[in-house]
């Protein structure tokens, strides 16, 4: 289980402390010594830090502690859209070709169109998701399954529909999963992204949350906001946060926008000059704000704003959590 990595750095951090006696101040300490003493990836240590959180979580609810030492201000677990990059559809293409299996064919054609969470969301697909009559599939979401949405249905687009009939219709599809080997690999990126550089390509950064911001980014581009959060699994508010990237399109139309010279009233004061950039990242603020605005009067009776971080039984060492949980 994926906490007792949580746990193993905890331990190696403070020893077999009183759970009790940890303070805010431990929590920002934690998160230096995951960055500078462990030398991990900002993001490996936003992942530590998740699970060192929820495990606290956890305690306070078996009131053990009163509060949560991980939840210190400037200790961030989020990834906003600005950490991640717009991968275009044209790099895919040529990753795909160079996929060396059909279910690396289908994952990344998959990653890209519809905006899943990986690796947990493939380890549960099974042929009989694959609704082919009415043209949907259903998406099993383990980290949502506890506040009561285990799973969405998302349209099969043409591209994965080509896809899985591939795979179906070959030697590969040996099993009910429709992943039926990519489903046991427990860190799927490092393959993923040796995969990417035998075609010559630059491995983006945050590559798989990169790859559901870019698909999500499309379809609130085609779609709106209202038909592609149910799609993502996600609230309008952590998909504007989080989710909405800013593509290179977006530069070159509010440069053709802004390109177009209007006549001024005489004696008007001359309208000041704006590139292209600063167009495009005003007219994000603006979308960011109206879409906040909409959520909190319309929508935050349907959705739950933020990122869920969901606890199963989880526990530190010697502080009255099973071991067993860890096993």
């Amino acid at each position: 289980m994926i906490y007792k990595k949580g746990r193993k750095n905890l331990l190696k951090c403070f020893g077999d402390v009183d759970i009790t006696k940890l303070t805010k101040r431990d929590g920002r300490e934690f998160w230096r010594w995951l960055l500078k003493d462990e030398d991990y990836a900002e993001n490996t240590a936003k992942h530590r830090l998740r699970l060192a959180r929820a495990i606290f979580e956890l305690a306070i609810e078996d009131e053990l502690i009163s509060s949560n030492p991980f939840k210190a201000r400037g200790l961030s677990v989020s990834q906003t859209a600005a950490e991640k990059e717009y991968v275009e559809r044209e790099i895919i293409n040529t990753v795909v070709e160079s996929c060396p299996t059909l279910e690396w064919k289908l994952l990344f054609t998959l990653c890209r169109k519809v905006p899943i969470r990986m690796p947990s969301e493939i380890r549960e697909f099974t042929w009989e998701d694959v609704d082919w009559d009415n043209n949907q599939m259903l998406i099993h979401s383990p980290k949502t399954r506890r506040i009561d949405k285990s799973a969405r249905l998302i349209p099969i687009f043409p591209e994965v529909k080509a896809c899985l009939k591939e795979l179906l219709n070959s030697d590969e599809a040996a099993s009910d999963y429709v992943f039926s080997k990519l489903r046991h690999d427990t860190n799927p990126g490092t393959m993923a992204k040796k995969i990417v550089k035998r075609a010559n390509i630059k491995p983006w950064k945050n590559f798989f949350n990169s790859l559901r911001a870019t698909a999500e980014t499309d379809l609130m581009d085609e779609y709106g906001l209202r038909r592609a959060c149910p799609r993502a699994g996600n609230s309008a508010g952590t998909a504007m946060k989080n989710y909405a990237l800013v593509k290179k399109t977006d530069f070159t139309d509010a440069g053709t926008q802004s390109s177009t010279k209007i006549a001024e009233p005489k004696g008007s004061q001359p309208a000041q000059k704006s590139d292209a950039k600063s167009d495009a990242e005003s007219s994000s603020t603006e979308s960011h704000e109206f879409a906040q605005t909409q959520v909190k009067n319309a929508l935050h009776q349907n959705h739950l704003e933020g990122q869920c971080v969901l606890v199963d039984d989880i526990g530190f060492e010697n502080a009255g959590f099973p071991d067993s949980i860890f096993v």
